[in-house]
């Protein structure tokens, strides 16, 4: 499972997998150390891209390789660039000649063309061995991908920000009518035909009482069923596009479906058109 691997693990990827993590690339199945990844999933293209494994780590093939081996990899900090990656692995490595000889510090750099992003996958290579160096949020594609956005038409936006003054015109009335209240219930010498709630009340209650009063009263000012017919109209739209004779799609005698009604009205106030050359307002059929 993808959330099994950690940071540091060994992962061997077969034809065709796909990559569950940003990975450098030990070893390959070809005897040059190449392989061939397609990176639609990334940045859309559909040829293949070679990258290729590490000189310091062609012996390392197997699962008994992967144990003896020892080695540490300086990485830089996660980012989003997805054409740029600056690392450098080290480890010792003792002389042929001379087994009980000092090791050498040896040390290889690592870029963009040795490490396998995740969302890729493997393309007619028989397998590969890396180790992880990022994982999860981590990996170049999810610091890349973003929040959705959500769409709302004009008309919404444009409704949302004159509300606001109804909001205020509201608080405002509220807080008078509050305000008032309770001063005319602090001053001495009140109405006494006025009855100010029962006996016993305080004036910052009674104006509290009132502003509270004062927002049930006055709600109408915020237009809440305006939103409720704006939405009732949208779905009679909807209705009309589905079942529009003109909208069918002859061919396979299938209507138009609007799947996003709140976008319905943003129709009329189109001004431009950006399309491609072929396939979108052309039939695209190459007789």
């Amino acid at each position: 499972y993808w959330k099994s691997v950690k940071v540091g693990d060994f992962v061997r990827l077969y034809n065709g997998d796909q990559i569950p993590a940003d990975i450098v690339i030990l070893s390959s199945s070809d005897h040059d150390g190449a392989c061939n990844i397609e990176t639609k999933n990334l940045d859309g293209e559909t040829n293949l891209k070679v990258r290729q494994a590490l000189n310091g780590g062609r012996r390392v093939k197997h699962a008994r390789d992967c144990e003896k081996t020892e080695f540490f990899i300086e990485s830089e900090p996660p980012h989003q660039n997805l054409h740029n990656y600056s690392a450098a692995i080290r480890w010792q490595q003792r002389d042929e000649n001379a087994p009980n000889g000092t090791p050498k510090d040896m040390v290889e750099p690592i870029g963009i063309n040795n490490l396998l992003l995740r969302g890729c996958s493997l393309q007619n290579t028989e397998w590969v061995l890396g180790v992880v160096v990022y994982t999860g949020p981590e990996t170049k594609i999810m610091l890349n991908s973003g929040e959705t956005p959500t769409k709302r038409p004009a008309l919404a936006r444009a409704m949302n920000f004159q509300v606001i003054p109804n909001f205020t015109i509201l608080f405002i009335l509220c807080l008078v009518t509050g305000i008032v209240n309770g001063v005319s219930w602090a001053s001495l010498g009140s109405w006494t035909f006025f009855e100010f709630g029962s006996y016993g009340g305080s004036p910052p209650v009674e104006g509290i009482v009132a502003f509270f009063a004062g927002l049930i009263l006055f709600q109408n000012f915020v237009p809440i069923s305006l939103y409720i017919t704006l939405e009732i109209i949208r779905s009679v739209q909807a209705l009309f596009i589905f079942y529009d004779l003109d909208m069918v799609y002859q061919r396979l005698n299938m209507a138009c479906v609007p799947r996003t009604w709140n976008i319905s009205d943003d129709v009329g106030q189109i001004e431009y058109i950006f399309s491609d050359k072929t396939g979108t307002l052309t039939q695209n059929a190459m007789e």
